[in-house]
């Protein structure tokens, strides 16, 4: 009954992760629970085949899914934590080519014996159980997808201590996932227990299901890849002093530095993931439009804005970067300056005014020389001609060519 309800549990979490596709590692994913489905519905109708040949088929469709969960598994896990470069290598590849070899000599068991021997039953629990000797090719497949499926955990583990908290409750949830039927599996390999014809992996899955619906329905796992901030550290700004966000491609803010902590007056921790426009009050593409960003608050001002796009190793889109410098003290400065250079202008055209014999109050008398007053106003400019005319005289000679004197000595 266990292993049935893990088999439509693992489809159907197939089915629901096909909303997410797309994202770091959901078509891995997909394709582990795909395995992972098949191993435990094989399993489940051999348990209640009463015919040894249909018993055997069953057993041979269960391997196929055994040996490919584990190489799936550690294909999400590269994917989900940003390593996606490595999905491409020759070694990976490679890999593939144990559980496509078992696979292809499980479904041909009738005709030879390489990875197993003397099958027979070996009832348990009223259910056809069945026990056979495994040859070391099928040990090899089985322990290829052991360690690989260990790598895998050993890589969400990785994501959990580095990333922090906000994928610590998806990444633990998927990493002990694995060990219920990891467990099952190798107490049934060594042949430990009581009931050594039992593979206890298949109906442990359950408790697989359980926890990867937890992830997956529950949590955000693929809202929140820890593939985005793998780019972000790659950057190398996480100990900017300045403003720093972190952005997924849905323009979410998926982490933030202390000092944009301080000036949106937020814990990083419990708060992200958030809309950038939630935490902001403003659309990203405006703020990038304008190149500014005014935040309010005590710790708040005028920011300038730089964006940087963040790309994993294969070049696709996964989010970005915002700086933001403030330049509150700047503006400030250039206010100023602007006002004062008003002022000091207002006064050089008043005193140029001045100079240039102009009445600064009367606009219609300016570029107009004042005419001189019959009062006093002019009488400094009339006074030194009439004495210059005065000294001339003094000194004109005689026609008869003596000297006079002056008019006032007569």
């Amino acid at each position: 009954m266990s292993t049935g309800a893990a088999g439509v549990g693992s489809a159907a979490l197939a089915w629901y992760l096909d909303r997410h596709r797309g994202s770091a590692g959901a078509g891995w994913l997909m394709a582990t629970l795909s395995a992972q489905a098949l191993w435990a519905l094989a399993y489940a109708v051999g348990l209640l085949a009463t015919d040894l040949t249909v018993r055997a088929y069953a057993e041979a469709v269960a391997w196929v899914g055994m040996v490919w969960l584990g190489p799936l598994f550690l294909g999400f896990a590269l994917a989900y934590t940003g390593r996606s470069a490595l999905l491409r290598s020759r070694g990976f590849r490679l890999l593939f080519a144990v559980p496509a070899s078992a696979s292809l000599l499980a479904l041909t068991h009738p005709l030879h014996d390489v990875l197993w021997l003397f099958f027979r039953r070996s009832p348990e629990f009223g259910i056809t159980t069945v026990r056979y000797a495994i040859q070391l090719p099928g040990y090899a497949a089985l322990l290829v997808g052991l360690g690989t499926a260990a790598v895998g955990v050993l890589l969400l583990v990785g994501a959990i201590q580095t990333y922090g908290p906000l994928y610590r409750r998806e990444s633990t949830a998927i990493a002990l996932s694995t060990l219920f039927p990891a467990t099952g599996v190798v107490v049934w390999l060594v042949g430990a227990g009581p009931w050594p014809a039992v593979n206890f992996g298949a109906p442990l899955l359950l408790f697989h299901v359980a926890l990867d619906a937890y992830a997956f329905v529950g949590t955000r796992l693929f809202e929140t890849a820890p593939t985005t901030q793998r780019a972000a550290k790659r950057s190398a700004l996480d100990d900017l002093a300045e403003p720093l966000l972190v952005l997924d491609t849905e323009a979410a803010v998926v982490n933030m530095n202390r000092r944009a902590e301080t000036l949106f007056d937020v814990d990083g921790r419990d708060a992200v993931p958030v809309p950038f426009a939630d935490l902001a009050g403003a659309d990203l593409d405006d703020v990038r439009a304008r190149g500014e960003l005014t935040v309010g608050g005590p710790d708040g001002g005028i920011f300038a804005v730089s964006h940087t796009p963040l790309s994993d190793q294969r070049g696709d889109d996964v989010g970005g970067l915002l700086v933001l410098y403030e330049v509150t003290v700047e503006r400030r400065r250039k206010q100023q300056l602007s006002v004062l250079n008003r002022i000091l202008r207002h006064n050089l055209r008043n005193e140029l005014t001045v100079a240039r014999g102009e009445r600064p109050g009367d606009p219609g008398e300016r570029g107009r020389p004042r005419r001189p007053d019959a009062g006093g106003g002019d009488r400094r400019v009339q006074r030194p001609a009439a004495r210059d005319r005065a000294e001339g005289e003094a000194v004109r000679p005689d026609p008869g060519g003596a000297t006079s004197t002056c008019r006032s000595s007569r």
